[in-house]
């Protein structure tokens, strides 16, 4: 039993986003015997974490991935021009050189010059740097969420909440993300309300977690006054998931169509003389085409597994809350919880009865859901991106 135990505490530690969710109703519930149900699902306990970060840092990679396209193509273009219409100082001419832009990225280089092909060039990598600081506080967004679900895990099971992530360096990210963004030319501006809700759970965490941590009895009143907070912010990461997915990952779609689209168009020309040649060369294109594509569209895939295990998880938290806040509508939690007041959580927790035995059932049930469909959203993140 102690090594039981043990091992709970250990994956409990690592929990995700839903691990944390399903401990901390199990545990409030007294329901030990079911402890072992949650040790088996932490088995994944990293999936959410790492997910966020794979997907923060593809930003910047996917940047490369674009540019590296664009590059080819125009390496292509050009060596195809001169094959065809050498000029006589042997360097090209072209007055319609392609403008290097594609829906939702502005033109390159980032310095605003209209002409990409200036001497000296912008080295690729030179070109996505801006993409850097924007991956990296899109990542610690996301480990304000985990930090605080952990966090709520931790406190059901009554450990010493341990936040392994610095809460200043994460406040400062999200209060800094549309100067970040600005700064990258990413015409994008988050709802200010959701900026305050991360805000708000920064504060509510080092209030409660490091300054003076607040005690298991705690938990129920936690989920209910942090509930609008939660919503708001979980609509902030999915606003630059969605950005990721439907901007990004698109426009390297569509420079990873020219660049195909351009080796097809030109091979008829180049292997006239070779129809051996020729048909290899479809065959390679088709080929490379197929299988660049079939990994972009699982990078969407993931990111749209993703957002909804996002969106699911606001959902139940949502739903919990009202269970354990007796179902108080909007207004009326907001009374109670006197936000921006001198009351604390521990003062607002004893005006809230304890859990009954039937909100206990009615929060066990919504797990219940909440895992038989978060289970094919986390084997698909689970599942690697080819």
């Amino acid at each position: 039993m102690k090594l039981h135990r043990k091992n709970v505490k250990a994956n409990l530690r690592q929990s995700s986003l839903w691990i944390s969710l399903i401990s901390l109703t199990l545990i409030t519930s007294g329901c030990h015997e079911d402890l072992s149900q949650v040790r088996e699902f932490s088995k994944v306990s990293g999936t959410i974490q790492e997910t966020s970060e794979k997907l923060g840092k593809d930003i910047y990679e996917s940047c490369l991935r674009r540019e590296n396209r664009l590059d080819e193509t125009e390496k292509l273009q050009s060596s195809f021009a001169q094959t065809q219409f050498p000029s006589p100082s042997g360097v090209l001419t072209r007055e319609n050189s392609r403008t290097r832009t594609l829906e939702g990225f502005e033109e390159f280089p980032v310095t605003g010059d209209s002409n990409p092909y200036k001497f000296p060039p912008i080295r690729m990598d030179e070109r996505c740097d801006r993409f850097k600081p924007v991956a990296k506080s899109t990542i610690q967004a996301n480990l304000l969420a985990v930090n605080y679900l952990e966090s709520l895990g931790q406190l059901a099971g009554d450990q010493r909440v341990s936040l392994n992530q610095s809460l200043t360096d994460i406040g400062s990210a999200i209060t800094n993300l549309n100067s970040i963004f600005e700064k990258a030319k990413i015409s994008v501006q988050i709802n200010s309300d959701y900026v305050k809700a991360g805000e708000n759970i920064v504060g509510f965490l080092l209030d409660n977690f490091v300054v003076k941590p607040i005690q298991r009895k705690n938990l129920k009143s936690v989920i209910v006054c942090q509930d609008e907070n939660f919503q708001q912010y979980i609509l902030l990461l999915n606003e630059g998931n969605q950005l990721y997915r439907d901007t990004w990952l698109e426009s390297e779609k569509v420079g990873l169509y020219r660049y195909f689209e351009e080796r097809f168009q030109q091979a008829p020309t180049r292997y006239r003389n070779n129809m051996t040649e020729f048909a290899n060369e479809i065959q390679t294109i088709t080929q490379q085409y197929t299988q660049e594509k079939a990994q972009l569209n699982g990078r969407k895939e993931q990111a749209d597994a993703y957002i909804e295990l996002l969106s699911l998880t606001a959902q139940n938290h949502h739903e919990l809350a009202i269970i354990f806040g007796n179902n108080m509508d909007k207004k009326a939690i907001q009374s109670f919880c006197t936000q921006n007041s001198t009351a604390t959580t521990a003062e607002i927790y004893q005006n809230l009865e304890p859990p009954s035995q039937e909100q206990l059932k009615e929060a066990q049930k919504v797990l219940d859901n909440y895992l038989k469909e978060a289970k094919p959203l986390v084997d698909k993140l689970n599942k690697k991106a080819h």
